[in-house]
């Protein structure tokens, strides 16, 4: 399951900064790489903790992690609009 997370959360990461990023003025933009890296670094850090000291066992953090991976996605599926950069690239001027 490590394995599998590890795989896939390089491009989790691009995408997810790569997205919040066209929604932000440039300014902004390197406010939010600079939080962005540190809670990147943060989460790992965190979860490595939790193994050494609090429990050898996963299924807490999986389920939490599946739980607010779940909210995310329906999230991101039913509330969030295009970017307004694509819907620049597309033509849709009223839309951005």
């Amino acid at each position: 399951m490590n394995f599998i997370a590890g795989a896939v959360n390089s491009g989790r990461l691009t995408v997810g900064f790569v997205y919040a990023n066209e929604f932000l003025t440039p300014h902004w933009q390197m406010v939010f790489g600079t939080i962005y890296g540190f809670f990147d670094g943060f989460d790992t850090m965190i979860i490595v903790l939790y193994f050494d000291f609090v429990s050898k066992h996963y299924v807490y953090i999986a389920s939490m992690c599946l739980v607010l991976g779940t909210i995310s996605v329906f999230s991101s599926l039913f509330v969030l609009d295009e970017s307004p950069l694509w819907q620049l690239k597309m033509g849709k001027i009223p839309e951005a």
